[in-house]
């Protein structure tokens, strides 16, 4: 389907409706501009949206100037592209479906864009020159990839493609309109869309019209067929339309399927020729075998509506008049649409989707798990709430790059700033809101913002965590500055941090705290707030029964993000008290420091250290288990408990440190053999794992009793469901 179908008797109540629809949600930087920006999308290339847009300054230029196409030139230079990009016609995964008719250089373009940007999935394209008058499009014929069919007479839209596709053998189909202009990674995402989600059927892009406004974001189908376009005229970026999300039908100018699937449902109607609803035929036949049409907003294309079908619907001698025939030919063959409402009744845009709660989680920025390891809770919650079916949305204070929520958006999940002129009625529209973190809690608790389901992930209590460092510093004042680092904004004083602090606890309805030493610590200090123990979220699958062995190498990691002051103090208190008494030992024994946010400084002083190595930032623990026989975590102050000890012990390696590592852990069941705050008492615990072989299965043994068998994905996901419903019943 090419746009929207309506008579021109009711012209005037849709448009207001539509008009309606579509109301308060253009963005603030696109108001006044005839020209949105282009939205970020995942991987592409620095200056991409420049290259689109010489695309379509040729493209415009060869529409106005068609008499001086050099066919030649044309040939040469997709050719030359092609063979630089790098696609393998002979291990395509999609053949691409082009019906086309005359406008060569149309055609050029939208191949052009194809390969103008890398692209990790190959592919075929197959034209179908639906007997051009103007132009035989087989000169395009020659080029790596791309089969250009000529037909003997005009078979018209639908039964072009279904020719087109009768000579596909690839796995995936994708049909596409020569007056197309693609962004980078689109094929890529709608591709990986299709894999992720084995009950999809049909995938589609965001698709933009030449000023770069949304055209179409999936689409909603009403009472007798009528349709219409979700996001029509809003900025690209709107944060309603930039998250993956089912829809009811996809335009067939840029549509993706199985290729069983399109021969089990005889490809498009051809009842319907010459065009027209064939696409909202297509995707009503896919529903009715309970497949999903996904609507893949990090797949991008620029689409010319209308270039080549005309564009009114009440001009008789135009194609486009086929979209109020083949409206009411819908309308009777699908009659479950006569129950749907009237497309006047100013529905919201996702009305057609099943009823499920809205959750909302607020959060300071992206949160990274590799990085942090605070992150590890908020990433799992958002993930539980989605597997719970929740539509879940992302509100965060500051995004400093769009690109970055790409996972997310895929995942369904709508992203936006807490500043967006919708995100206050969106959060008071959900069953509950999360928020993460002592800075997000101090902003809400600024706004003063309330909400009957509202808890607080707290991470840890930066108060005793101050408590800590503050007495601490009184013992060594030569601590290095690394190590003073706090919060932003926030103060030095325990007693000035408590008053702020304990607001951001006693404001929401609920408030986690991941260690019962936290919990304790804010009940000592006569919180109001309602508090409750809940440990830190792994997300680990079901435990491996076979048994672990230890490597050889006599190695001892520490693993942590040195972005947060106790990890860099553990390194330097290690190196100065702990390390030598193992060295005397053991001489060859190896200190291998890991972790995000190693500055250039810390990194050339500690490798200066004999047997000590900086390895810093890693992208799987996998790597670090392989190169560790045991696990160092010398904390002096910090609160909560310590992602990095659950994981190293989850991932089968003993963890040897300061009884401040092990909160939110049963210590007695850990034994002070292997937890001490004496320096010379931890040096000889690293010893005997390292040098015997009994004593390090015990230290993994006592280890992995006192962290039981809560860490699993299922236990976690049920404590989040009941927490829910604690709160909200």
């Amino acid at each position: 389907m090419k746009s929207v179908g309506i008579r021109s008797a009711t012209r005037t109540a849709i448009e207001s409706a539509l008009q309606l629809l579509r109301r308060g949600i253009k963005l603030g930087r696109t108001q006044g501009s005839s020209v949105a920006a282009l939205p970020s999308l995942r991987g592409a290339p620095l200056q991409w949206d420049m290259t689109v847009r010489n695309l379509l300054a040729l493209r415009d230029y060869h529409r106005n100037n068609a008499t001086a196409l050099d066919v030649l030139s044309i040939h040469r230079r997709l050719k030359t592209l092609i063979a630089r990009s790098g696609n393998r016609p002979s291990e395509a995964r999609v053949t691409v479906l082009i019906p086309a008719f005359d406008q060569l250089a149309e055609l050029a373009i939208c191949i052009e864009s194809i390969f103008s940007f890398p692209s990790s999935t190959h592919l075929r394209i197959v034209v179908g020159d639906d007997a051009s008058p103007n132009i035989d499009l087989r000169v395009l014929n020659g080029l790596p990839g791309v089969t250009i069919i000529r037909h003997s007479n005009n078979l018209g839209y639908i039964q072009n493609v279904n020719v087109l596709a009768r000579n596909a053998t690839t796995e995936l189909i994708l049909t596409l309109n020569q007056d197309v202009v693609t962004a980078p990674g689109w094929i890529d995402e709608l591709v990986a869309d299709l894999d992720s989600r084995p009950n999809c059927g049909v995938v589609g892009p965001r698709i933009l019209d030449h000023n770069f406004k949304i055209l179409e974001a999936g689409a909603i189908l009403f009472k007798d067929a009528f349709a219409a376009h979700r996001g029509r005229g809003c900025a690209p970026e709107d944060p309603r339309y930039n998250f993956s999300t089912t829809v009811d039908y996809l335009s067939g100018c840029a549509l993706l399927t199985r290729r069983e699937l399109w021969n089990q449902l005889n490809g498009l109607n051809e009842n319907l020729t010459p065009a027209y609803y064939d696409d909202v035929d297509f995707c009503l036949r896919v529903q009715e075998l309970g497949l999903e049409i996904r609507y893949a907003p990090l797949s991008c294309v620029i689409h010319f509506e209308g270039t080549s079908m005309g564009s009114d619907e009440d001009d008789r001698t135009s194609l486009k008049h086929y979209q109020v025939i083949n409206r009411e030919k819908l309308s009777v063959l699908f009659p479950s649409l006569a129950s749907r409402s009237a497309i006047t009744d100013l529905p919201w845009p996702d009305s057609h989707l099943p009823s499920m709660e809205r959750a909302t989680c607020v959060l300071d920025g992206v949160p990274n798990p590799q990085r942090d390891g605070g992150a590890v809770d908020f990433v799992l919650i958002i993930e539980y709430l989605l597997e719970l079916n929740f539509h879940v949305t992302l509100v965060f204070s500051s995004i400093s790059d769009g690109a970055s929520l790409a996972d997310w958006r895929s995942k369904g999940v709508r992203c936006q700033l807490l500043d967006d002129e919708s995100t206050a009625e969106l959060l008071s529209q959900s069953k509950v809101v999360f928020s993460f973190g002592i800075m997000v809690g101090v902003e809400l608790t600024r706004r003063n913002f309330s909400h009957p389901c509202w808890i607080h992930h707290t991470s840890d209590c930066g108060t005793r965590r101050l408590e800590q460092m503050v007495k601490l510093e009184r013992l060594d004042p030569i601590m290095p500055l690394d190590s003073r680092r706090w919060y932003a904004g926030l103060p030095r004083d325990p007693e000035e941090m408590w008053l702020i602090e304990r607001q951001t606890m006693e404001k929401p309805s609920l408030c986690l705290m991941v260690s019962r030493e936290d919990l304790e610590y804010c009940e000592r200090r006569e919180s109001l707030a309602n508090l409750e123990y809940f440990p830190i979220l792994k997300g680990f699958s079901e435990p491996d029964t076979q048994p672990l062995r230890p490597i050889s190498r006599q190695t001892i990691s520490f693993v942590g993000s040195f972005f947060h002051s106790p990890n860099p103090d553990a390194v330097e208190y290690f190196l100065a008290d702990i390390w030598p008494l193992v060295r005397q030992q053991i001489p060859d024994a190896t200190f291998l420091i890991w972790g995000s946010n190693i500055s250039a400084e810390k990194t050339k002083e500690w490798s200066q250290v004999a047997n000590v190595y900086v390895r810093g930032w890693f992208a799987d623990w996998d790597d670090v288990i392989a190169e560790t026989r045991t696990f160092v975590s010398p904390i002096r102050f910090g609160a909560g408990m310590k992602h990095k000890v659950i994981q190293s012990i989850l991932l089968g390696r003993p963890v040897i440190g300061t009884r401040n590592s092990f909160d939110g852990l049963d210590q007695n069941l850990l034994s002070n053999r292997f937890v001490s705050d004496v320096p010379s008492e931890i040096a000889d615990l690293l010893i005997g794992t390292l040098t015997s072989d009994d004593l390090w299965r015990h230290a993994l043994n006592c280890a992995s009793v006192a962290v039981g068998n809560g860490f699993y994905r299922s236990t976690e996901r049920e404590r989040v469901r009941q927490l829910i419903q604690n709160i909200t019943d």
